[in-house]
C-alpha cells in the first residue's frame, strides 16, 4: 500500500505525502530484511569450507552434516546424547 500511496501522492503533486509514503516503504523493506536475517547463522570461513569438503567426500548434504555436528556439540554440553533430553 505504500507504493500505491506514493504513486497517488505524486500524481496529485502532494510532495509531503509522497515523502511520507516513500519513508514508509523504505521502513517496511528494512524491517523485512531484518526479519529475514533473524534466523540465519553466519559460519566462519573455515567451518563453511569443512562442510563443503566433507559433503563432497561423504555425499551427505551440508545441512545434514551441520545438524549432526550441532547435535554432537549439544550432547557434549549435556554430558550425554541428545536423546537423553
Amino acid at each position: 500500500f505504500a507504493v500505491t500511496g506514493f504513486v497517488d501522492a505524486l500524481r496529485d503533486d502532494d510532495v509531503g505525502n509522497a515523502v511520507l509514503f516513500a519513508v514508509l516503504f523504505v521502513g517496511v523493506l528494512f524491517l523485512a530484511r531484518l526479519r529475514s536475517q533473524e534466523n540465519s547463522v553466519v559460519l566462519r570461513g573455515d567451518l563453511a569450507a569443512w562442510l563443503e569438503r566433507t559433503s563432497s567426500v561423504s555425499g551427505e548434504t551440508e545441512e545434514t552434516l551441520a545438524n549432526r555436528a550441532v547435535s554432537r556439540l549439544r550432547a557434549g554440553f549435556n554430558g550425554g546424547s541428545e536423546a537423553d533430553e
